[in-house]
């Protein structure tokens, strides 16, 4: 039954920036300025589902696939509470707790990643949810640890932010220097996020410059 529940769960993404030596955060909040271009392309990337899971079905009743977003219980509380439940995306929150601030009925909440997932495939099996589209883990550093843990994570969307930036959290793998992980060329960055990527970007935030770069590696 437990090898039935897990095939049942789709590849997952994690999507996460970091800095040249790992790191995420700093007192739980991004270690950078907040940098604009960056948001608006973990929305879109997050939002978009590829057409190969798109429903085409005739039937008016057919739920369209949505993304969802797997977070971690601090990952929600960092979100404006009039931004969350993020938009257009299931959102699922990991947590001990089942009561969680500013959460409806639309959010799911789980004490793991592959229950969560399991329940929402089950339920969109039975009409009672929208098929799942790609599901992204979004934070934090031990949401990412258990989903790397997972045989289904497949692939890492990084942003690697340029500088120096004081952190005390990190994310749990170093792409660069794991063999199990292969950066992909832009061609393959483009196909996964179904647009033409612009790799190295800048903003200028308070009079200061921050760049950053785009990258996607897959485990091999």
């Amino acid at each position: 039954m437990a090898a039935a529940a897990a095939t049942s769960i789709p590849p997952l993404t994690l999507i996460v920036a970091t800095t040249a030596k790992n790191g995420i955060g700093k007192n739980g909040t991004l270690p950078w300025p907040m940098l604009k271009k960056e948001m608006a392309y973990f929305a879109r990337i997050t939002k978009r589902v590829p057409s190969s899971t798109t429903s085409t079905s005739s039937d008016p009743t057919t739920q369209a696939p949505q993304n969802v977003v797997v977070m971690g219980r601090k990952t929600w509380e960092s979100i404006p509470p009039k931004f969350r439940p993020l938009p257009q995306r299931t959102n699922v929150v990991i947590s001990r707790s089942s009561k969680l601030e500013g959460a409806g009925d639309d959010v799911v909440i789980s004490d793991s990643i592959s229950s969560a997932l399991s329940s929402l495939a089950a339920k969109a099996k039975e009409g009672n949810a929208a098929p799942l589209g790609r599901v992204f883990v979004i934070g934090g550093a031990a949401i990412y640890k258990q989903a790397l843990d997972m045989e289904q994570a497949k692939d890492i969307l990084l942003t690697r932010v340029k500088g120096e930036w004081d952190c005390d959290t990190d994310f749990p793998v170093d792409v660069e220097a794991e063999q199990g992980w292969q950066r992909r060329e832009k061609e393959g960055l483009d196909e996964f996020t179904g647009e033409d990527v612009e790799e190295i970007q800048e903003e200028e935030v308070k009079g200061e410059k921050v760049r950053y770069e785009f990258r996607l590696y897959e485990r091999v």
